[in-house]
């Protein structure tokens, strides 16, 4: 069985996971990890929001696991902050996602399934998802789904500390494997 990567395109589960200081989740998953440049950016371009220091510690501490996926689109969008250019672009998170996964390739060898977290429903309407090495899974699945393989006591217990700290995020239940057979998402050792 082949393990997937998890592929971050989406600032949702990371705003999630953080308020409810439960980042470190996504290391119990034994995989690597690939945050999109200008998802990250977007997350942490503001320290003092809640959740934005504990992005970027997630991000820059621990390289070996999490890697900032470049794209030319953040990269483009750094140097206009860099010159000093305050103009707003609508939809730069979008298309550094779109450009991400299109180019998937030149960063996960073809066969290799990926794993997509996402919240943002709209993430699906993305033409580069379609690949058959893709699986789509919501931050409330993964969590149902950490539950059901005993890697924490309960994706409620998150939940509620997600809802607590004053974020509402989305409850839709996605877990739609890839087309790939025989890979998983769910860590062998806690598999039944």
């Amino acid at each position: 069985m082949k393990r997937t990567v998890l592929v971050i395109p989406d600032s949702g589960p990371l705003i999630s996971l953080s308020v409810a200081n439960r980042l470190n989740l996504l290391f119990k998953l034994d995989m690597r990890i690939y945050v999109v440049d200008q998802v990250f950016y977007e997350c942490t371009k503001d320290l003092t929001k809640i959740g934005a220091q504990a992005i970027l510690e997630f991000v820059t501490n621990h390289p070996k696991v999490v890697h900032l996926a470049e794209t030319f689109v953040g990269r483009a969008a750094k140097q206009e902050r860099t010159m000093g250019t305050t103009t707003k672009h609508r939809g730069l998170g979008e298309a550094a996602i779109a450009e991400f996964l299109a180019n998937l390739d030149d960063k996960i060898t073809r066969t290799d399934p990926v794993l997509v977290l996402f919240e943002d429903s709209d993430i699906r309407r993305i033409n580069a998802l379609v690949q058959g090495n893709v699986h789509l899974l919501s931050t409330k699945a993964l969590l149902i789904g950490m539950e059901e393989c005993g890697i924490i006591a309960s994706a409620e217990e998150v939940w509620q500390a997600i809802l607590n700290a004053g974020r509402v995020p989305s409850a839709k239940l996605i877990d739609q494997p890839s087309l790939i057979v025989n890979s998983h998402w769910k860590p062998l050792y806690h598999q039944g």
